[in-house]
């Protein structure tokens, strides 16, 4: 198996309070988002990351928890 020594794995965690002051219109008291990430350096020149995030309360509107994935890729010149 090949060492890949240039990858790179992430994770992080936030947590946003949201004020309950009158008028503010939040729904929910809080946002948590917990992402985890890694970035693949497929050769000299191309990274591929592919990134996670689970996010409760988004915005503190009231929304379903959510979901997201993307992917990235940087073509270094």
């Amino acid at each position: 198996m090949t060492e890949r020594l240039e990858d790179i794995s992430g994770v992080m965690a936030s947590y946003v309070e949201f004020t309950d002051a009158p008028g503010a219109g939040f729904a929910d008291d809080y946002e948590l988002a917990l992402e985890c990430f890694h970035a693949f350096h497929a050769n000299n020149w191309l990274v591929i990351q592919p990134d996670v995030q689970y996010i409760v309360n988004p915005g503190g509107m009231g929304l379903n928890n959510a979901l997201v994935a993307t992917l990235r890729a940087v073509v270094q010149l």
